[in-house]
């Protein structure tokens, strides 16, 4: 593989935010960690683009901003008040980022303790970088908890390890790689392809990555283990009970597939994206006609050990390591709300 030519040393962190006031001081804190250990000496910019939250998300971020300017290169703070939606909110942040190579990442969701200078080192080589992304979420009586359910792992990770022909497939299927752990080049963001994932809501992941391999001869790399901690969180588009969330979703899925069908040659990618449109309408036996269910089943079980190594690797082995910085950063969070607590009682007097 050819190496990609090398720009200067620079690198963004993106941030959307929407009502994330409970998790972002964790997330901000899991940035600040990688900063100070594997980011010195590196251009880092810190840019932060909420989405109209009517909680206290914004306020928190300027007020943590103010104390950890210094170590950032640039931050800027993206926040008007205006409820855009995912996509746009998105696409607004990504505008501003200077640096070939950034990662974004939602306000609730974490970097984990592993260098990610070293995962963005295969951007000089592939495209696209993607991996396993780790669960985890938070019980009011136990604390914080790593999902270990292998079953949850599987499907994604054999996703993640199909053969490239079937990588577009897997696209209009569903989609072919977890959002979290993603990360690719700017360069490959282009204008057509912005201006596409711009005509959705909320859906922005699936969009984009059809785009990239409608578009692009895109090599991609799937690593075999996890530098993302995904939360599950009930009140995320992924998880949510909220119906109107759930039918701005379901639209943009909706569009999608009606995209697919009306721009799709291929037979395959048609009749797939047909099922899927079958399946949106509530017909979900069809789910079993879809060849990309049975290729997943005959990868699981020509290729289980392989994919339960990738899962042992990402997951199981190191869920207590994990752990452990996770409770770091949520210290962290906590004394830093404490302060922020303290500053403004002794403003009030």
């Amino acid at each position: 593989m050819q190496k990609k030519e090398i720009e200067d040393e620079k690198f963004t962190f993106v941030t959307c935010t929407y009502n994330h006031e409970k998790f972002i001081v964790l997330h901000l804190e899991s940035i600040k960690f990688q900063v100070q250990h594997y980011f010195k000496g590196i251009k880092t910019y810190l840019i932060i683009s909420d989405d109209g939250s009517s909680d206290s998300t914004l306020q928190l971020c300027k007020k943590w901003v103010d104390k950890n300017r210094d170590y950032f290169y640039e931050v800027l703070v993206l926040g008007d008040g205006m409820n855009r939606g995912t996509c746009k909110n998105y696409l607004r942040a990504v505008k501003f980022v200077k640096s070939n190579k950034f990662f974004f990442l939602a306000g609730d969701d974490l970097y984990g303790y592993r260098n990610l200078r070293e995962i963005l080192e295969y951007l000089d080589y592939y495209d696209l970088i993607s991996a396993p992304s780790l669960a985890f979420y938070e019980d009011e009586v136990t604390g914080y908890a790593i999902e270990m359910d292998y079953n949850k792992y599987k499907t994604n990770i054999a996703n993640g390890v199909c053969h490239k022909f079937m990588r577009r497939a897997f696209t209009i299927a569903g989609c072919l790689l977890e959002a979290p752990p993603t990360v690719f080049r700017k360069e490959l963001l282009d204008e057509r392809t912005s201006d596409f994932v711009g005509e959705y809501k909320l859906i922005e992941d699936q969009p984009m990555i059809y785009q990239f391999f409608k578009r692009n001869k895109v090599s991609m790399k799937y690593l075999d283990y996890s530098y993302i901690m995904y939360r599950i969180n009930p009140n995320s588009v992924s998880h949510t009970k909220d119906k109107g969330i759930k039918t701005f979703a379901n639209n943009d899925i909706r569009k999608l597939c009606k995209y697919y069908l009306t721009h799709e040659k291929n037979i395959i990618y048609l009749y797939i994206a047909f099922l899927r449109m079958q399946i949106i309408k509530g017909h979900s036996w069809v789910s079993f006609l879809l060849p990309t269910n049975h290729y997943l089943i005959l990868m699981q079980k020509l290729f289980n050990k392989n994919i339960k190594n990738i899962y042992c690797s990402a997951v199981k082995d190191t869920a207590l390591e994990n752990l452990k910085y996770l409770k770091i950063f949520d210290e962290n969070a906590k004394e830093f709300i404490e302060e922020l607590k303290e500053t403004q009682r002794y403003e009030k007097i």
